[in-house]
């Protein structure tokens, strides 16, 4: 039976974008305390409330959680250890903090119930409500502020446009993380500070080795890219009629660059332990770049296609596995274990004498929290992006080996990538989601026509060009996992680094 709710506000969306006041998560052990204790206080002070027992019957649970946090103004979580155990995961997947980040609200009001409970990192940076010693007056001041706009991260001010389909801002680029981690470094002078730092210090070393080898990956990645612009012009030559006259000259003009960033390549993929001089591939990249070489002396076209053909054969496969390299090394990194380090220093700042606490030190702590919070889920949905993508690719390279034999791959392929891109989609503030949605489409309307026979010809074009958008989603993933790697050395690498030195310093004192 549902609660009965306070109608002193319309269910409509309100002028500030938001349909209710509050949005009630909890587990269903504290269901009786939920009823009696906080509904109860909401209703009395006419507080509208959505509550997971509201949600719609045979609709997707977490897409119902999402929705009340988006068009609620605030949400509370009723944290006890029964919560942590049971609900936390589903409501940490609702991407609560990832709509604080990028609205710049905070909106996540933790109601702490039970005393002395260890709170995870992303609940520890919030200022939370006590209820286990709050008095009615603290209730009541309390349930005032519910009904006020969420406060802004840097000011009071809230986003007032929250349309059904919303395309979120991208958040101003900002050093938040480093500052934070940087800040570490400042008080490691601090015993206590440097006693609880030491206790990650494990930790600090996986993180910056993890960091180290996604950039060498990343540095080789680009170096590939550098090598294949280089082949794909010299590559044009050999691709000329051999009755055609080709202007070697314009080869010899290139080919030092293709031979300098070769070696480049070579020697980085091997220090970096990616490769072995002796492995098969790094032996017919070096013959095929001398063999492009050598074809200025007899200026044989065949001769510069079979070795323009070899490396393109390289530059189809490696790079591949680089990515495949970077994206096992990037899902090892645990930065919530980052982040607990920063709150457990931040709980000794605040448990300093009050006349000694720096605020600021306080706020930039909280703020590197939240940064960090958000590259970890950025990172998480891109990586989880990317493996889907290349299922997807996978599967469609498959088919595309037999597309002329008939359409009847394409049907059966299609009903079994529909439920993953229909998931990949569904975010469309990416114009990645947009545009492969819209090939989605149009392929899923080749298949439905009046003509009693398929269309076979419309169905093959529809997918080329299902393909070709695929294709080009998964470099712009490709891409963005780049720049969140470049990121990660920039925002955590560089401070952590000096960081662990200070550390193993300090332990062989």
């Amino acid at each position: 039976m549902l609660t009965q709710k306070s109608e002193s506000a319309p269910q409509h969306m309100s002028d500030s974008g938001f349909k209710k006041d509050v949005f009630v998560s909890y587990s269903s052990s504290d269901v009786s305390w939920v009823d009696e204790q906080l509904l109860k206080r909401l209703r009395d002070r006419r507080i509208n409330y959505i509550e997971p027992r509201d949600f719609e019957k045979g609709c997707i649970r977490l897409n119902e959680v999402e929705n009340a946090i988006k068009f609620s103004r605030h949400t509370l979580l009723v944290v006890t250890s029964s919560f942590l155990a049971n609900a936390w995961n589903e409501f940490e997947n609702g991407m609560t903090f990832s709509f604080v980040l990028e609205t710049g609200s905070w909106r996540i009001i933790p109601i702490i119930k039970e005393e002395n409970l260890e709170l995870p990192p992303r609940l520890g940076a919030l200022v939370s409500f006590k209820v286990f010693d709050a008095d009615e007056d603290e209730w009541t001041s309390f349930a005032q502020k519910l009904a006020l706009a969420p406060p802004s991260v840097e000011s009071s001010s809230v986003n007032s446009q929250q349309p059904e389909r919303v395309s979120l801002p991208t958040p101003p680029k900002d050093h938040a993380a480093r500052n934070g981690l940087d800040l570490l470094l400042e008080l490691m002078q601090n015993i206590k500070v440097r006693s609880a730092l030491s206790e990650f210090r494990a930790y600090f070393e996986e993180l910056n080795e993890r960091i180290e080898t996604l950039d060498r990956l990343k540095k080789l990645h680009d170096i590939f890219q550098q090598v294949e612009d280089i082949h794909n012009n010299i590559r044009r030559f050999g691709k000329n009629d051999l009755s055609q006259q080709v202007d070697w000259e314009d080869i010899e003009e290139i080919e030092p660059d293709l031979r300098v960033k070769a070696a480049e390549l070579v020697s980085r993929a091997c220090h970096s332990g990616f490769a072995k001089a002796d492995d098969f591939w790094v032996q017919k990249f070096n013959r095929a770049t001398a063999d492009i070489r050598s074809t200025f002396s007899n200026r044989q076209v065949i001769s510069l296609r079979s070795a323009t053909n070899r490396i393109g054969d390289i530059l189809n496969s490696v790079p591949s596995k680089v990515n495949t390299g970077m994206v096992t090394v990037a899902k090892g990194l645990r930065l919530t274990s980052l982040e607990r380090a920063l709150m457990d220093v931040h709980a000794i700042l605040k448990d300093r004498d009050p006349l000694l606490t720096n605020q600021g030190q306080l706020t930039k702590i909280e703020k590197s929290v939240a940064k960090i919070d958000q590259m970890d889920r950025s990172l998480k949905t891109i990586l989880f992006v990317h493996d889907t993508l290349q299922d997807i690719d996978n599967e469609l390279r498959r088919v595309e080996v037999s597309l002329n034999d008939g359409i009847l791959q394409i049907q059966d392929l299609w009903q079994d990538l529909k439920p993953q891109m229909s998931l990949l989609c569904a975010d469309q503030k990416h114009v990645w989601a947009i545009d492969l949605a819209a090939a989605s489409q149009e392929l899923e309307n080749s298949f439905h026509t009046d003509a009693e026979v398929p269309n076979e010809s419309g169905i093959r074009r529809a997918f080329r060009f299902f393909r070709s958008q695929a294709n080009r989603t998964f470099n712009q993933v490709d891409g963005e996992m780049l720049q969140q790697c470049n990121e990660l050395r920039s925002e955590i690498g560089t401070p952590v680094a000096p960081l662990l030195a200070l550390l193993q310093g300090a332990s062989e004192e």
